[in-house]
């Protein structure tokens, strides 16, 4: 994976001319928010809702309050618009790995194996690779991408 991130919407297609509004209204929503610190925890594998790519990724251990907020704010954007909103029941993480194709039974088959060396990485590296500050969200339409520092 090239591009790690964590989720706060489901993947939407924005009219051209909705893109100046939509990112007003990101803004307006994402900017009483503050910093704020996310802590890794312990392996998970997904399948899109098509089961076309299955991915590897970290959980989130903590920051679940915050990142919540972000989604409730989010969905309301997304509703001016008639979007969808995000999961009813998000599970927050970032893919670090995927391949194509429906793996999951395979992948969740040695999860235990690699939980348990995630562990030990996690246990004998300094804490800290284990943690990020949220500085900033972002966004991308199309081909631009948006910023949204917090505060």
């Amino acid at each position: 994976m090239d591009n790690f991130h964590i989720s706060l919407t489901r993947t939407v297609i924005l009219k051209h001319h909705w893109i100046e509004l939509f990112i007003k209204s990101v803004r307006e929503k994402l900017s009483s928010f503050r910093r704020f610190v996310i802590v890794f925890d312990s392996l998970k594998v997904y399948c899109n809702e098509e089961r076309t790519r299955t991915f590897l990724a970290i959980r989130i251990g903590s920051g679940y309050d915050t990142l919540t907020k972000l989604i409730e704010s989010l969905d309301n954007c997304l509703a001016e618009f008639h979007l969808p909103p995000f999961y009813t029941e998000p599970s927050f993480h970032m893919s670090v790995a995927w391949c194509v194709g429906d793996y999951e039974r395979e992948v969740n088959e040695v999860l235990p194996n690699l939980n348990t060396i995630f562990q030990q990485l996690f246990l004998n590296q300094v804490q800290s690779n284990w943690y990020n500050h949220v500085t900033y969200i972002g966004c991308k339409c199309g081909n631009k991408k948006f910023t949204f520092n917090l505060t």
